[in-house]
């Protein structure tokens, strides 16, 4: 059966629209997303910190979860995972300042990642 499907993310609710090739069913569902985020990061470029804020949809858990600063060639610049908050149940988020004083200028990624998933964002470090 031939079909087409929809999907969105929007709030932590991944919402799939399945439509078959006939037309004669057509099915919806959501489907709770549960992962960290990074919802911004400031100033980019930064020079001494960024204040990063990260979220948590749903019962996200914390194994495996880590915040690091990658350069772009893949390698572990920094690692702030110590510094990740507890977060409680349901959604949240959290500003923290990082320091990246001690970094060479250029361009690197800021990733969060847990066991089930992985967000990033590009962080432009200038002196």
């Amino acid at each position: 059966m031939n079909h087409v499907e929809i999907s969105r993310v929007d709030e932590g609710l991944l919402a799939t629209i399945d439509f078959s090739s006939d037309s004669s069913t057509t099915s919806f569902k959501d489907q709770a997303l549960q992962h960290f985020y990074l919802s911004s990061i400031s100033p980019n470029p930064a020079s001494l910190s960024i204040k990063a804020d990260i979220g948590k949809f749903g019962t996200a858990n914390r194994t495996g979860l880590t915040l690091q600063l990658c350069a772009m060639g893949g390698w572990i610049e920094k690692d702030f995972t110590l510094q990740i908050p507890q977060f409680s149940t349901g959604r949240e988020t959290h500003t923290i300042t990082l320091d990246i004083s001690d970094v060479a200028s250029g361009p690197y990624l800021l990733v969060i990642k847990n066991s089930q998933s992985t967000d990033a964002v590009k962080v432009m470090v200038v002196r």
